[in-house]
């Protein structure tokens, strides 16, 4: 098996709890655990199994006792208790059914961005830029900015009645109409097909569109005024 196999293997996860009973000292000793979801039922079966495989006959070790392993679990985790996570869970329950996160989605690649993020890139901005760690990162994916896939300078012109290729008058035809819907278009065949029915473009949309390659290189979509908090001043503004 060569090292791109390793890396896309599915592997499972165990976690490191101090081991119930003990005094805290600096040779604390601890239980490692396979964890194989966040549901309180994975948890439970997490401790029952350490449990089955540890427990000597006639032994009725503390370190193996279920609730403290639960709590153990709990606040690897980051819950305050058992308890509390079993509300948390139904928190982050309702919160992914209700923002449809429900599926595996791929976070990083978007088909029309004007520059494209690889997953090594996004790892680097996060742990090995020296940075702080962002609470967010814009990577563009499930933006419908670029859904109206073809429109540029053609349907610019068309709409202004311009027969110069001066860009500086293009350019300024669309910012006078920055927040001005110009153009509805209706979903086109070579759309995506999570596209919308209809989409209403501004000046400013179309501006983005006409000069997308120009553009394209302004953006760096892991610079430090496209992560949340900011870490710089914007530097590029359209």
């Amino acid at each position: 098996m060569n090292t791109e196999n390793l890396l896309h293997a599915a592997r499972p996860t165990y976690v490191l709890i101090p081991r119930p009973g003990q005094s805290e000292t600096n040779d604390q000793k601890y239980w490692s655990m396979r964890l194989d979801g966040l549901d309180q039922n994975h948890i439970k079966a997490s401790a029952k199994e350490l449990r089955k495989a540890r427990m000597r006959p006639g032994h009725d070790d503390p370190a193996l006792k279920l609730t403290p392993l639960y709590q153990g679990l709990a606040h690897a985790l980051g819950g305050t208790s058992f308890d509390a996570w079993r509300i948390t869970e139904q928190d982050l329950r309702t919160f992914l059914v209700d923002n449809g996160m429900t599926k595996p989605v791929d976070l990083i690649s978007w088909s029309r961005a004007p520059s494209r993020l690889t997953a090594r890139q996004v790892s680097d901005r996060l742990f090995n830029s020296g940075l702080p760690l962002p609470q967010r990162i814009f990577t563009g994916v499930g933006s419908k900015f670029y859904t109206a896939h073809g429109v540029g300078r053609a349907d610019l012109d068309l709409l202004s009645k311009f027969t110069t290729s001066d860009d500086m008058a293009r350019f300024e035809w669309c910012q006078s109409r920055e927040k001005q819907v110009v153009l509805s278009l209706q979903k086109d065949a070579f759309w995506e097909d999570s596209a919308p029915e209809f989409v209403d473009l501004t000046g400013r949309d179309l501006l983005l569109h006409t000069f997308r390659l120009e553009l394209a290189g302004a953006f760096n979509l892991l610079g430090s005024n496209l992560v949340a908090p900011m870490e710089a001043q914007t530097e590029f503004r359209v």
